[in-house]
Parts: structure tokens; C-alpha cells; sequence
């Protein structure tokens, strides 16, 4: 009987129905042959170039995938978001509907949040009846103040500006006084690092810093 091989439709002389094929070579290359997989995924066009990119079944229900690179991602949040003022410095940043809806975004940065939650915390121990000696103290050991610190050892390098002493217990010092000097206490300027002894020498009495600055 004549059958067609399977590969390469070629007639071929048959004893039986079970031969399929005309060599082995088209016996192998039939069975091995790639066999192209169905993609599932789906062709989209870029928001803002509107290029193609392919989005597999898991990216088809994020936004962020229908972008073809990261920064025209970026660059389309940017153009669709609010633009709002820092409330503690002034600056202008990008928000999302969501960040202000679930959030209540109203800073630039952390650093300015962390600014906002002391602001707001001396704010509620006023209402409570809290003294300003209470109020300075609780802020002397803010995060804020922990950071200045460092700043102002990072810029001496850690010795002491009087003695030169390095590797000892450092403070760090305010040259105008913290009390009387509330809009220079976190600046950097404003900071010298000493060791224990040359702080102690640097300490005057309540009266005296007074007279000193003025403040009767």
C-alpha cells in the first residue's frame, strides 16, 4: 500500500498502516519539532509614546506595566497628579489622588514630616497645659535634634573644637543658647562639638545668661 510520510508528505511503500514515516530523519525531526506555544498576554500601546509592549495575563491588571520603561512611567504620573506647597518648607512636589485621599499627604519629604510631627506635638501640649521648660525638654530628645547632633559630629569629625581630643564621651554644643534661640536650634551652624569638661566650662548660671543675652 502507498502512504504519505508525515514530514515530508513523500509516497512511500507500505507492508502495514502502522509505517508513518520514510526515514528516521523525519521520524526524529516530526517528533522533535518546536512547537510554537499560544501566547496569553496581550499587545498594548505605551500611554505616552504609544509604542508597543507586550503585558503578560499577570501585568494586564496594573497600570505600571502598559508603559514601556520605567521613566515615561514616571513622567505620566507627574503629568496626571496634583502639584501641592510643603506646608513646612514651601517646596512644590508631585501627589497622587490617593496619597491625599488615604494618606493625607502634606510634605515634600521625611525630613519634612518629621518637622510637621514636632510641630504638631508641641502644639497638643500647649492645649494640654504642658509648661515651655516641658516642651523645650521633650524636644531636646526628638528625633530631629538626634540628627543634628550627628550632623554636627560628622562635620568636626568627631574631636573636640577646644582640645582636639578624639575617641572621648562628645556633646554637642549650642553657640546661641537653645532657649533663647528657638529658630537656630536645628542649625547646623549653629553647632560646635565638644568633650565633657570643655561643655562644663561653657555652662553659666540662669541669672547670668540673662544679663548675657539680654533677656530680663
Amino acid at each position: 500500500m502507498v502512504i504519505k510520510c508525515k514530514n515530508c508528505g513523500k509516497d512511500i511503500i507500505a507492508k502495514t498502516k502502522r509505517k508513518q514515516f520514510c526515514s528516521k530523519k523525519c521520524c526524529d525531526n516530526y517528533r522533535y519539532k518546536p512547537v510554537e506555544k499560544k501566547k496569553k498576554g496581550e499587545y498594548s500601546k505605551c500611554l505616552l509614546c504609544n509604542k508597543e509592549v507586550y503585558n503578560f495575563p499577570r501585568e494586564l491588571k496594573i497600570d505600571r506595566h502598559k508603559f514601556c520603561c520605567r521613566e515615561h512611567y514616571i513622567l505620566f504620573l507627574k503629568q496626571n497628579s496634583f502639584h501641592l506647597n510643603c506646608c513646612v518648607c514651601g517646596k512644590v512636589f508631585y501627589c497622587q489622588p490617593c496619597q491625599i485621599k488615604y494618606r493625607h499627604r502634606k510634605t515634600c519629604s521625611i525630613q519634612c514630616r518629621s518637622k510637621l510631627q514636632t510641630i504638631i506635638a508641641i502644639e497638643n501640649r500647649i492645649k494640654k497645659g504642658f509648661t515651655k521648660h516641658q516642651i523645650d525638654r521633650c524636644i531636646r530628645y526628638s528625633k530631629e535634634l538626634e540628627n543634628w547632633r550627628k550632623l554636627v559630629f560628622e562635620r568636626d569629625n568627631y574631636t573636640c573644637k577646644v582640645c582636639n581630643k578624639k575617641g572621648v564621651y562628645l556633646e554637642a554644643h549650642h553657640i546661641k543658647p537653645f532657649a533663647y534661640y528657638p529658630e537656630l536650634r536645628f542649625d547646623i551652624n549653629n553647632g560646635q562639638t565638644l568633650c565633657k569638661k570643655c561643655h562644663n566650662i561653657t555652662k553659666i548660671s540662669y541669672k547670668e545668661m540673662r544679663i548675657k543675652y539680654n533677656k530680663i
